[in-house]
């Protein structure tokens, strides 16, 4: 399953790195690299008809399965050579000296890596045999690297339908009358966008006019930052890595005054906003000559806005029935002739060709023909059958809609997944998705320690892909229940530990032979209230000892007492958690641990202190420290971890001091300090932190009564701010501090943050105007804004960005808005115009009585809150109405009247909750009866109880799911609450005074009932 996106990983990300470039010349290993090459060159080619094949023949399958094996291994040993990779400003042969030396301490000696090479090289050429036995399919655009000149020929002979003549047009046009422009190709998934960009670097005439090309994938990258790219650049023009901050000057030196072309592939893989895509093209083009030329690959939904001219190049339309025959017919007949192959298939007769015409005409007139994929996967599966039975296959794709619902057909997508993509996929198998809090962060700095993703703050959500198809056996997860037995594939294992099974597993481990290739082991116990004993310990001790490989050890919450002494000897450890333990101390032994990328101590309540020697943890990129309770100081040492890119010390309520200047950690771009009730004084040095993104928890005004706010202006990189303490400057011996009009100067925030801590007398005089006009100047910081809290703000007016509708449209792009504990505001700001906002929580605001038209705007279209997906409402005690949209009759002359109840307000709306609203009474909101909208009511609510004088449950019919939790008021259901027709699910949890359902129960379309924690409970209807 994975095996094409490692292989391409391998051969055009981790092979040509100018670190692997260096570590082969000086390990003198050159053409032990260049075997190992070759031979993936030739199995990447066949790895596609293979995995099609493997649906249906054994051997194939088991060819499979040993290729994944053998390309985990190949990455695993290519990657524990780069470790010993040191990059520094010494003497060059002293620097090979110490490399050379370090590698001879941390193996056995120089002749167990070349047996190692030379083991991998003689697996991968039996494979590449085998295959080649197997007849498989030789893809010949994945049969070498697409960046070489010759690949041009290759494209040559097997793109058809291809249109680079327009683009190069574009590019000539735009050389006769412009300066410096972009060329955007859009189109859907396996479209050939990738390919038509090959073909234009390729073209002679780009060869010709232009002095450089330079080609980056993005789908590496997780944030679209400009300083990443650029450090990319750097290495691809240097051939060395970039070490320096700054690579925009390395970048500037070389392209200084040459006329070059920069193509950048897949742009939608991490969603640049329109400023970002800006800054690069300005730098970008900075030096460079005229006649420059920028070109990106996009996916449609994708929405680029630049003030660049910006041509669009979209018609990648879908293949003609001509060109799709072609390669129908190609790929079902065509042998390569390569020696060993033993197809059988040398020439198919002219009647067997025409049956295939034939198909492919009544099929293309039957069926909306897509893209590349589908005759490249039909004609494999002709190519898999005997011609005898190509007939009864024709019928039967024809029946079954192919490829809708073919294996092969998911198979051919996965081929062409990003390796960052898939890896991602499986590691969320590995830990069980959902089930497991927090795995969705783990997952990340698992594959940020390994290499295959840049490191950014914001931490993307992982999609689940449900595929009908077995893991790969790569990727194992061990059941308590299930068999003990461990594929001798696996490298990535999960095992759910407890005291009953742990010798087991171990054992299963031995027997397996895995222990030396494992390169990932996550251990869960479920036994969270016991601790684990001493045998286990033991056991524990002595399975860590032979997993001489292992990269990746996830521990957490195991209740682990101590850190297990064979663990800091795992010198190739990139990744430990050891999250929600026991643990007091960690040995100074752990600091031997030199290539940890990711150390995991969250939650580690015990913990007292971390290790003096921490800085010599170079490679460390990220240090999570939340909630450790008993921490109260770092060692000074920690500013000495230059590499460091997040610091999450949020939560560590007794930490009272951190080192005193902060600013050698250049590298930092997230530092939480949200939660450290005891810190008294910020980091000193916080305006050096150039590459920073995320700051979270800095106080507006310390605890020694210093304004901290001014340092910020000089975050350029910033994109997630929490300001806490604002109530500070509202202090009578700061009314003489001058505070800056603007915050921030040219920074596009992605999440703000607003905190005042707490109620008091300041909160009855208002808020000053140096206050309002500090949060007005946020204004030109919003345009790229996607989250807004703001809590227990002191004002009965909000910022005019939030109240004011003219100004409100700078918050367009804004998905979530979380509106704490305003209790002196008696408005509501008017949300309903923002058109991306998909979830809103309206918390504590004690002086609104009724939502109605202040809230859905004024000036808005006739849908709104057309993308809201949840909304609460909580602890709004004066809050008795909740109004429709006044300017019902303009709506209704637009859309009409049912098209109003569907689509003009909370068309999309899953999920409402209310939360202590004592005095709601009038509900005049009609939701969509077609949506799956789930009701929740928590605590206090008019609506439930016994005296209530709420008639409006006929406006809640679209309700599919019901949830009742904590209503001390509720004895039984209200009699109108019948009205709910679609009503599916129902949830009753902790009402005391619950005594019964109601008789209508039984003759309703409920479908489940679920009740906890309701004592009183003494009937309920068959």
């Amino acid at each position: 399953m994975e095996a094409a996106a490692q292989l391409r990983h391998i051969l055009m990300k981790i092979l040509p790195a100018p670190e692997m470039v260096a570590q082969r010349k000086a390990f003198r290993i050159s053409n032990h690299l260049e075997m190992i090459r070759d031979s993936l060159w030739v199995i990447n080619s066949f790895v596609m008809d293979g995995s099609l094949r493997a649906l249906e023949q054994p051997d194939v399958a088991e060819w499979m399965k040993e290729v994944g094996a053998a390309v985990e291994d190949v990455h695993n040993l290519l990657e524990r050579i780069l470790d010993y990779w040191k990059p520094s400003n010494e003497d060059e042969a002293e620097r090979k000296w110490k490399m050379i030396n370090n590698f001879f301490q941390s193996t056995s000696s120089r002749r167990s890596i070349l047996l190692e090479l030379r083991e991998i090289v003689c697996t991968l050429n039996y494979l590449a045999n085998r295959g080649a036995a197997f007849g498989l399919w030789v893809e010949m655009m994945d049969s070498m690297d697409p960046s070489h000149d010759d690949y041009a020929a290759i494209m040559s002979e097997e793109v058809m339908g291809s249109h680079e003549e327009t683009v190069i047009k574009l590019l000539q046009e735009q050389h006769h009358w412009s300066q410096r422009d972009m060329i955007a190709i859009r189109g859907d998934e396996y479209f050939g966008k990738t390919t038509l960009a090959r073909k234009v670097y390729h073209h002679p005439w780009v060869r010709q006019h232009f002095q450089r090309r330079i080609w980056l994938d993005a789908s590496s990258f997780n944030d679209f930052n400009s300083n990443m790219i650029a450090k990319e650049i750097a290495r691809l023009l240097t051939g060395r890595p970039c070490t320096d901050l700054n690579c925009w000057k390395i970048v500037d030196e070389h392209l200084y005054r040459v006329r070059y072309l920069f193509i950048l592939d897949n742009l939608y893989s991490y969603g640049a906003s329109g400023h970002k895509l800006d800054e690069l093209v300005r730098k970008l083009f900075h030096w460079a000559a005229p006649g420059s030329k920028f070109i990106f690959t996009v996916y449609p939904p994708y929405e680029y806005e630049t003030h660049f001219f910006c041509d669009t190049y979209d018609d990648l339309s879908p293949l003609p029935d001509g060109a799709w025959v072609r390669l129908l017919l190609k790929y079902a007949t065509f042998v390569h002739p390569i020696e060993g192959n033993n197809n059988h298939k040398v020439k198919v007769s002219p009647a067997a060709t025409n049956m295939l015409i034939q198909f492919a005409k009544k099929y293309s007139s039957q069926n909306y023909v897509q893209n590349f994929l589908i005759p490249k996967g039909m004609g494999l599966m002709f190519r898999q059958r005997d011609v005898s039975q190509w007939q009864e296959l024709a019928n039967e794709l024809l029946i079954r809609h192919y490829p809708s619902t073919s294996r092969h057909f998911s198979l051919m997508h996965l081929h062409y997944w990003p390796f960052g993509r898939i890896r991602r996929f499986l590691y969320e198998l590995l830990f069980g998705g959902s089930s497991v809090p927090g795995y969705d962060e783990d997952v990340f700095h698992i594959l940020v320690a390994e290499g295959t993703l840049t490191y950014y703050w914001y931490k993307r959500n992982i999609e689940f892909t449900p595929l009908e198809y077995g893991v790969d056996l790569c990727f194992f997860r061990m059941e308590v229940s299930g068999p003990s037995r461990i594929p001798p594939q696996c490298r990535h294992l999960y095992l759910p530990i407890n005291s009953k099974n742990i010798s087991k597993f171990k054992k299963a481990i031995e027997v397996a032979r895995v222990a030396r290739k494992l390169r990932t082991l996550v251990l869960h116990r479920e036994e969270i209230n016991e601790h684990i004993c001493q045998i286990e310990t033991k056991i524990l001790e002595s399975m860590f000892s032979s997993l001489t490989s292992l990269c990746t050890l996830d521990m957490r919450a195991i209740m682990i007492q101590g850190l297990p002494r064979a663990v800091v000897t795992l010198r190739c450890l990139r990744y430990l958690n050891l999250a929600e333990n026991k643990i007091e101390t960690l040995p100074e032994s752990i600091c031997n641990l030199y290539n940890l990328c990711v150390l995991n101590l969250s939650n580690c309540e015990k913990l007292k202190e971390l290790p003096r020697r921490i800085h010599e943890l170079r490679k460390l990129q990220i240090l999570k420290l939340s909630y450790c309770l008993r921490i109260q100081k770092l060692p000074e040492s920690i500013i000495c971890l230059v590499n460091l890119n997040e610091l999450d010390i949020g939560g560590c309520c007794r930490l009272s001091e951190l080192p005193d200047d902060l600013s050698g950690m250049k590298n930092l771009m997230q530092l939480n300090m949200a939660g450290c009730a005891a810190l008294t004084r910020m980091p000193s040095g916080i305006r050096r932190w150039i590459n920073l993104q995320s700051l979270r928890g800095i106080d507006a005004v310390d605890g020694h009564g210093n304004v901290t706010l001014s340092e910020l202006q000089d975050l350029r990189n910033l994109e997630s701010l929490h300001i806490q303490h604002l109530e500070r400057l509202e202090l009578d011996e700061l009314k003489s501090a001058t505070l800056p009009t603007y915050l921030l100067k040219d920074q596009d925030l992605y999440e703000l943050v607003l905190h005042w801590e707490r109620w008091n007398d300041m909160a009855t005089k208002g808020t000053s105007n140096p206050m309002v006009q500090l949060l007005e100047g946020f204004l030109r910081s919003l345009r790229e804004l996607k989250v807004l809290r703001i809590i227990s703000y002191m004002s009965k007016r909000l910022p005019t960005w939030l109240m004011l509708e003219p100004r409100l449209i700078v918050l367009k792009k804004l998905k979530r808005v979380e509106l704490v504990n305003l209790r002196r505001c008696a408005t509501l700001p008017p949300l309903g115009v923002l058109p991306q906002l998909e979830e809103v929580t309206i918390s504590g605001f004690d002086s609104v009585r009724v939502i109605d038209d202040e809230f859905y705007g004024e000036d808005r279209k006739p849908f709104v809150f057309p993308q809201l997906r949840k909304l609460t409402f909580s602890e709004m005690p004066r809050l008795e109405m909740w109004l429709g949209m006044k300017s019902k009759n303009r709506l209704e002359k637009w859309l009409g009247m049912k098209s109003i109840r569907r689509h003009g307000l909370f068309a999309k709306l899953e999920e409402l909750t209310l939360i202590q609203c004592p005095k709601l009474m009038v509900f005049l909101v009609q939701f969509p009866t077609s949506s799956q909208l789930k009701l929740k009511l928590w605590l206090s609510n008019e609506m439930l109880m016994p005296t209530s004088k709420f008639n409006s449950w006929s406006n809640l019919g679209g309700i599919n799911m019901l949830q009742i939790f904590g209503c001390q008021e509720l004895r039984s259901l209200p009699n109108d609450t019948r009205e709910i027709h679609n009503l599916k699910t129902l949830t009753i949890m902790n009402c005391n005074k619950l005594e019964a359902l109601p008789i209508w129960l039984e003759q309703s379309c409920l479908e489940s009932l679920c009740i906890y924690g309701c004592r009183a409970l003494s009937f309920i209807p068959e």
